[in-house]
């Protein structure tokens, strides 16, 4: 499956993606090696030119909305019929995690997305259909700026319980004490 690994810019800890981790390794370094692992086509789209190991679509859209319209669309024309989409910044992804949203694709849906109990969605890590594109662009022609909103009112999407996933699969590097749990995850040798 192809996997768009997805990189913003912080306002918080800029250019974290490229933050050093561990002797060279950065934290994009991660993600990538976890897509490898699992045997993902890997395809990045950035907001922030860099020096890809992968093909690399810049993102010019301000908001997450338009970004993703955008990459639907441009996947729809390239053939592509669904998509794991992953943020930049989820380190602790898993080759057992990707394959268990794998594993809970079907056919019929629009999209896969983890949500918690509380009813909170993890959108940045999600199996997508392109044909999302035109449900987000009804709910951004209506105002809506919200990709949680807008994949709620989605028709076919699929929820899958977010507390089924191993741990640490939605832990995400937003500052630099996320950095140091990180950091200390990696000595535990956590799902790395």
């Amino acid at each position: 499956m192809l996997a768009v690994v997805l990189i913003g810019k912080s306002r918080r800890f800029p250019n974290k993606h490229f933050f050093e981790i561990n002797r060279g390794l950065r934290l994009i370094d991660i993600v990538f090696d976890s897509l490898r692992r699992a045997k993902c086509e890997i395809l990045v789209y950035s907001k922030i030119p860099f020096s890809s190991p992968f093909p690399l679509l810049e993102d010019k859209e301000e908001w997450i909305l338009p970004s993703l319209i955008f990459l639907f669309e441009f996947l729809f024309k390239m053939g592509r019929r669904e998509v794991l989409i992953v943020g930049g910044d989820m380190p602790l992804i898993s080759v057992e995690g990707i394959e268990f949203l794998m594993s809970c694709f079907s056919s019929n849906d629009l999209a896969l997305v983890p949500r918690w109990q509380n009813g909170y969605l993890e959108p940045l890590f999600a199996i997508y259909k392109p044909e999302l594109s035109l449900h987000l662009r009804e709910s951004s022609g209506r105002g809506i700026r919200s990709l949680q909103k807008a994949i709620r009112e989605a028709p076919h999407v699929k929820f899958v319980e977010a507390e089924s996933f191993p741990p640490h699969t939605f832990f995400n590097v937003n500052d630099l004490k996320d950095l140091d749990e990180l950091k200390r995850l990696m000595k535990l040798n956590v799902d790395i």
